[in-house]
């Protein structure tokens, strides 16, 4: 079998002569037969299995919110659109770019925001995240050569107490099994034989002694498992912990590798980002699917350095780290700043003022003892609610979404960073607020309507009116309600287009609200009057996450 080059590179660069198995045509079965023939622009094909309804990426078609004949017909549709959107890329890059990637431009970032055309999201996914430029950096045989240091483990005998990355790998070849079960591209293949990637299974067993599910222990189910998907993911998961985990016994005598931005290892959730990522660089490869060695080995270096780039540049740090500090972060600032003191400014404000309802009745009969002091972990940020979005947020959606919202929502999420995860979750909010503020914490009920919120959105039109100058809700016709969404300058050189209507909901001003810290953004801004979700920059996300986390360590002293 011929290695190749990136492979022979990392087995120089360890201290033993390693091999890398990567699996052979023949241990992959034919996949499913088509029912409809995927178009070249489209991500709504779908097939058929065991009599269900599978779209093109393997997810099990759902109908508990939208029935099938509308979806049909909704794809029929979006198929169409899909194509007009393809021609007007092409022409794009064909007039201005010789048929290249455009640079990042406002022109660019609309188009992007109205969706990137199938046949181009991997190239463009992987050039404006910037993973392509920083695997041009490090040098491609850095993900090989992460791929050997588990076999060196294992050869040394390292056990996951004396090695930390040792017990992530634990964690992994446990939740390789529950990423994506209704998926069909994840469901298990078995084998009779071990898998080629496990050249010493026996010495793999020190690894854990504790991995047994109710029949079959996890860690003997991945020697033996065949599932292209399966395997890659894994191998993408463990390359990252090593990356990702700066201590280990033996780094004085390994080749030293780029250094993360920040201890990661291994985080529950990390599994669904990294396998979204696989379907969709590993999608349209047949190559990748027959068991092609150098095939599988490019998409799955793709997919690291994607996941790479996501933890380390769109997302703010500590994210993914052990005490979950930025994922508590960003719920802080989501319920207890933008929503929960300046909803209002986002279109909010009855899900503002529903929200001090809710927290003061939970704060009047939880702690008699604190003698009528508001506790910290009273906000939002600590509710069921708050709950909820947080495995929006560590997911990244990629859990809840139907997959033409999500496909769409990471098109701009890929290209502007953060920001767009919490614009996309207010507008939820926003298109499902008068249904919640009928709702009550008490009885859940309020949890139940926040939670079926994203899988409702099989419409992609959420993810395009968000960042529009106005959103008119589906109930706009009936009762007239208009909810800004955009930004408007008095006395500035942007103005809102004559033809679009901006509803400013205007709210008393409180001496609070002039010391807050969107009222100092604002008053910074060279008197830029700004109202809704497209006013929801970095920079004050910034700004919010440096008083949230003040807020935080206060309540932890």
């Amino acid at each position: 079998m011929t290695v190749s080059p990136t492979a022979q590179r990392a087995s120089r660069d360890s201290p033993t002569k390693l091999k890398i198995a990567l699996p052979t045509p023949d241990t992959t079965p034919p996949r499913p037969r088509l029912c409809v023939s995927p178009s070249s622009s489209s991500s709504s094909s779908s097939f058929l299995s065991a009599g269900k309804s599978y779209d093109q990426y393997g997810f099990l078609r759902s109908l508990s919110h939208t029935p099938i004949a509308e979806q049909l017909l909704y794809d029929a549709v979006f198929r169409s659109s899909c194509d007009a959107r393809a021609a007007k890329w092409q022409d794009y890059m064909a007039k201005s770019h010789h048929h290249r990637l455009p640079p990042r431009c406002e022109k660019t970032k609309r188009y992007v925001r109205k969706g990137i055309p199938h046949d181009l999201r991997k190239r463009a996914w992987f050039h404006y995240s910037g993973a392509e430029a920083l695997c041009a950096d490090e040098g491609v045989g850095l993900y090989a050569l992460l791929c050997c240091r588990e076999e060196q483990d294992v050869r040394a005998g390292y056990s996951k107490d004396e090695c930390e990355v040792i017990a992530h790998i634990v964690s992994i070849d446990r939740d390789v099994y529950r990423t994506f079960p209704e998926n069909i591209k994840f469901r298990p293949r078995q084998s009779s034989v071990p898998s080629t990637q496990f050249a010493r299974p026996d010495s793999r067993a020190s690894f854990s002694s504790s991995t047994k599910s109710s029949s079959v222990s996890e860690e003997a189910s991945i020697h033996y498992e065949q599932n292209p998907y399966l395997l890659s993911l894994r191998r993408v998961l463990v390359a990252f912990a090593y990356y990702s985990t700066p201590s280990h016994p033996a780094a004085a005598s390994r080749a030293p590798v780029r250094a993360p931005a920040y201890p990661v290892g291994y985080c529950q959730s990390l599994n669904f980002v990294a396998a979204f990522l696989l379907l969709v660089f590993a999608d349209d490869d047949f190559d990748f699917e027959c068991g092609d060695g150098p095939a599988r080995l490019l998409v799955e270096e793709r997919v690291f350095w994607m996941l790479v780039v996501v933890i380390e540049n769109l997302l703010p740090r500590e994210f993914f780290g052990s005490t979950l500090e930025g994922a508590r972060t960003a719920q802080v600032v989501l319920w207890t700043h933008l929503i929960g003191q300046h909803g209002a400014r986002f279109g909010l404000e009855p899900l503002q003022r529903w929200l001090a309802r809710e927290n003061a009745a939970a704060a009047a009969v939880s702690t008699p003892r604190s003698g009528g002091r508001k506790p910290p972990s009273a906000s939002a940020s600590s509710t069921t609610l708050g709950l909820v979005t947080t495995g929006w947020f560590l997911t990244l959606f990629t859990t809840v979404l139907p997959p033409h919202a999500l496909l769409r929502l990471w098109d701009s999420f890929i290209y502007q960073g953060e920001k767009v995860i919490f614009r996309f979750t207010l507008t939820l909010l926003a298109l499902n607020q008068r249904r919640i503020v009928d709702a009550t914490l008490a009885d859940l009920s309020a949890w139940r309507i926040v939670k079926a919120m994203p899988a409702a959105c099989y419409d992609v039109t959420a993810c395009i009116e968000m960042f529009r100058g106005k959103l008119a809700l589906a109930d706009h016709r009936a009762g007239g309600l208009s909810i800004p969404f955009g930004r408007r300058r008095f006395g500035g050189k942007k103005q809102q287009p004559a033809d679009v209507a901006v509803v400013v909901v205007s709210s008393p001003v409180t001496p609070t609200d002039e010391n807050s810290v969107i009222s100092r953004w604002e008053g910074a801004d060279l008197g830029a009057f700004r109202r809704g979700v497209g006013t929801v920059t970095k920079k004050l996300l910034d700004m919010l996450r440096e008083a949230a986390l003040q807020e935080i360590r206060e309540a932890d002293l």
